[in-house]
């Protein structure tokens, strides 16, 4: 690299430099008295991995040891006597005293982490101290604007579900409905990786296959009869002794000819199939058992007939999975209500702890990395700055001059242009 990164330009970093002992000296090295160049492969994991940023967060977690308990105690302990305008005053000079003394952490962007985060804890205690400690407990009703035609000037309120008067429901699923909570993202992880799947298989098509029917217009989706249609199609000829035998049933109309045939036939699993009342077997029930059959075919991987029986396969689970979903969902909505009016006063009280003091705490702590991050960014972008050197600058302009210069030899025309592109030639500096 010819000069380097300016030694200047790196100072200006001192502050970091000074959070950070020896953190500067195991990234860069001197190239001369006025450059530097930056040493490690990975600026990233060296600045990380170094030892003065742990010490560094165990300074700052010391300076804020018990401020979580602290917290507890004054919203939680006090709930009921405790005046928000007050705290919020006290809190703010603890953080400012706490902050003091951890080089380069800003106290005004930790008191803004406290204030973003006040405004609910404050409406939060008026209410509960205003409406009683059982207000923790109310369900109200969800009420939303719904129009019902688009040029409606009038638009009602209608009830969709519930919501918590002061817990919010995502927050009880969470932390106490855990099981369906987690299914439920579950389903919905997998519906998003259905949909990544689609993608890969469109993307996996050739020219040929992308205009087939079983692509909407846009060719970026499948047409869901069309695909039904291909693969009843594609399987039309897979043929089996079952197979065979549930055809041949089909085609018998009298029921003690079904009868005989079904005490006779061995080769077909009775027991998978529907059975009417009267002892013989519904037509649709042995239609669904033969392409039940014929779908455990598999063709080729990676041929079109692969690619869309595996379609089909997602769009059979992704139906199933989206009224799962809505079920589960609507379940979980209902028994999220009935346990917040259940709650008892602990329970009640640790919600509240990770609605109100959680949140503020992990922001607060999440300072330090928020610092090293923005450090990261300022070396890189150092690094970036003077990465391209006069050097290569000049190459770029040469190859380019030399580009051009060929392109000149391909035009034709009369003397004088002919004259005019070659003193061009020479400006460029290309022979």
């Amino acid at each position: 690299m010819f000069g380097g990164i300016p030694v200047k330009e790196v100072d200006q970093l001192v502050e970091y430099w000074e959070a950070f002992p020896k953190l500067k000296d195991a990234i860069f090295e001197k190239t001369s008295d006025e450059y530097l160049s930056v040493k490690c492969d990975d600026i990233r994991t060296a600045i990380k991995s170094h030892v003065s940023l742990e010490n560094y967060k165990r300074v700052f977690s010391n300076a804020f040891s018990d401020f979580y308990e602290n917290l507890k105690n004054d919203l939680i302990e006090e709930i009921l006597d405790v005046s928000p305008e007050h705290e919020k005053e006290k809190l703010s000079e603890d953080i400012f005293a706490r902050i003091e003394n951890v080089k380069i952490a800003d106290k005004y962007k930790a008191y803004q982490i406290l204030s973003d985060n006040w405004d609910v804890i404050s409406t939060d205690l008026e209410m509960i101290q205003t409406e009683g400690f059982e207000v923790i407990n109310q369900v109200d009703p969800n009420m939303i604007q719904k129009k019902k035609e688009a040029n409606d000037d009038e638009v009602p309120e209608v009830q969709d579900g519930w919501k918590g008067h002061i817990l919010p429901f995502e927050l009880v699923q969470r932390e106490i409905l855990t099981e369906d909570f987690n299914e439920i993202h579950a389903i919905e992880k997998r519906l998003m990786e259905i949909t990544s799947s689609y993608a890969e298989i469109i993307d996996s098509l050739d020219a040929e296959e992308r205009d087939s029917s079983v692509l909407n217009d846009t060719n970026d989706a499948f047409v869901v009869k069309e695909v039904r249609s291909f693969v009843a199609e594609a399987l039309s000829d897979v043929e089996s002794d079952e197979i065979n035998a549930l055809k041949k049933y089909l085609e018998l109309s009298k029921k003690k000819e079904k009868l005989d045939y079904i005490n006779n036939c061995d080769v077909v699993k009775w027991h998978l199939i529907e059975q009417g009342a009267d002892g013989t077997y519904k037509k649709g029930s042995a239609r669904n058992r033969i392409m039940e059959l014929q779908r455990s075919y598999e063709f080729p991987e990676d041929t079109f007939e692969y690619k869309i029986m595996t379609v089909l396969s997602l769009m059979e689970e992704e139906k199933q999975a989206k009224k799962d979903l809505k079920q589960k969902s609507e379940d979980l909505h209902i028994k999220t209500k009935e346990t917040i009016e259940n709650l008892d006063e602990d329970k009640s009280l640790y919600l509240l702890e990770l609605k109100w003091i959680k949140p503020l705490v992990d922001s607060i702590f999440a300072i330090p990395d928020e610092i090293i991050e923005e450090l990261i960014s300022k070396v890189i972008h150092l690094y970036d700055k003077y990465s391209t050197t006069f050097s290569d600058i000049e190459n770029q302009i040469e190859n380019k001059s030399e580009i051009l210069s060929n392109m000149f030899d391909e035009l034709v025309g009369n003397t004088y242009d002919i004259e005019g592109l070659s003193e061009l030639k020479k400006i460029l500096g290309v022979e």
